[in-house]
C-alpha cells in the first residue's frame, strides 16, 4: 500500500519518470493497457537503468531489484492520480526533471514514446495529439502534424 497522499507522485529518478510518461501515453489514450504497450514501459524504464546505471537499492549492481523498485514507483505514482492530476505531472516532468537534458537525450524519451503509440499497431488521433503534447512539454518539434 502507498502512502502518497491523493493526486501526489513520487519518482525519485530519470528512469521512472519515463515510466510515468510512457503509462500516460499508454493508458490515457484509450483507457486501456495493451501488453505490447507494457512491453515497450518495461524494456525502457529498464534500459534507463542499465544506461544510466541507476542502482534503486544501492546494492552496487543494476539489477531485477532496482527495476522491480522502479515499477512499483511508476505503477503507485500513476494510479494514485486523476487525468488533470497525471497530467500536470507529466508537464512538470517533461519541462522541469528533463528540461535542462540534451535535445538529443530528449529525442530519446520521444522516440520511447512513439514506440508506444505503434506497439498495438494502431496509431490513432488521441495518441498523436498525446505525443505531440509530451514533446511540446520537452521542447521539441511535434511528430505528428
Amino acid at each position: 500500500m502507498s502512502d502518497l497522499k491523493e493526486g501526489q507522485i513520487r519518482l525519485n529518478n530519470a528512469a521512472e519518470c519515463l515510466g510515468f510518461i510512457l503509462s500516460f501515453l499508454a493508458y490515457w489514450s484509450d483507457g486501456k493497457w495493451h501488453e505490447a504497450e507494457s512491453n515497450v514501459v518495461k524494456e525502457a524504464v529498464a534500459g534507463t537503468l542499465i544506461a544510466l546505471e541507476l542502482d534503486i537499492d544501492k546494492d552496487g549492481d543494476v539489477d531485477v531489484d532496482d527495476f522491480k523498485a522502479s515499477l512499483k514507483s511508476i505503477n503507485e505514482s500513476f494510479t494514485n492520480c486523476t487525468f488533470d492530476e497525471a497530467t500536470r505531472h507529466l508537464k512538470g516532468i517533461c519541462s522541469q526533471f528533463f528540461g535542462e537534458w540534451s535535445d538529443d537525450n530528449k529525442k530519446v524519451i520521444l522516440s520511447h514514446c512513439i514506440d508506444l503509440v505503434k506497439a498495438d499497431g494502431e496509431v490513432t488521433d488521441v495518441e498523436k495529439n498525446n505525443v505531440n503534447f509530451v514533446a511540446a512539454y520537452l521542447n521539441l518539434d511535434k511528430p505528428y502534424k
